[in-house]
């Protein structure tokens, strides 16, 4: 699939994408905002569990996020690699992500509203393509619609703050596809679980020796 030769680190998204496969998908030249500060720190660290694929996820100093997850080729195991940068918005907060191909860091980002449930769970939105579409081609945002043999690419080249002004005043429009969320949950280790591992003795009979 093209979207998936596109997006390297399929594993993180693997159900939504198969879903969307000949969709249309929506990035930005630049990130939301910078990484100096990330919010949801805690909440994102770690390992998550997406159907059968596992994607693990780390802060670097400078607050950006970075994706890992693994991927079986030519008879080994290669690490596929992303990452991602969180801007809190008034209501959503929202995540810029990118992913690396062969050896390079993608030129764009694409754009995911988050939330957290209440049990821990994380749920990812895609962006309503069609109305990104037209907020470009009305000149709402800067950028282009690219038509494609099976959707269209929307790449805005506005300012970042623009971009989140945008999303966050949408009035009657539905910018995001809330009815269809990718949802992930946490792998919890037994440190974080409420039931922790515990061992249950062995019992062995003693045998007594006859004299």
């Amino acid at each position: 699939m093209m979207i998936l030769k596109k997006i390297r680190l399929a594993l993180f998204f693997v159900p939504f994408l198969l879903a969307l496969s000949g969709c249309s998908f929506v990035t930005t030249q630049h990130p939301l905002s910078s990484a100096s500060e990330p919010i949801d720190r805690d909440k994102f660290e770690g390992a998550w569990l997406s159907e059968e694929e596992v994607v693990f996820i780390r802060f670097a100093a400078n607050g950006v996020a970075r994706l890992a997850g693994l991927d079986w080729q030519d008879d080994r195991f290669q690490m596929l690699q992303g990452e991602m940068i969180i801007a809190r918005g008034k209501k959503y907060n929202y995540l810029s992500v990118r992913f690396e191909e062969e050896g390079k860091w993608q030129d764009r980002y694409y754009l995911i509203q988050y939330e957290f449930t209440d049990q821990g769970d994380l749920l990812l939105w895609f962006p309503n393509e069609d109305v990104f579409a037209k907020a470009v081609e009305d000149g709402k945002l800067a950028g282009e619609v690219k038509p494609e043999a099976h959707r269209d690419d929307i790449f805005i080249t506005d300012a970042p703050e623009k971009v989140l002004h945008f999303i966050e005043n949408p009035g009657p429009l539905r910018l995001f596809n809330t009815d269809q969320p990718l949802i992930l949950k946490k792998i919890k280790t037994a440190k974080e679980s409420d039931e922790p591992l515990s061992v249950r003795p062995i019992k062995r009979e003693s045998k007594r020796l006859k004299s």
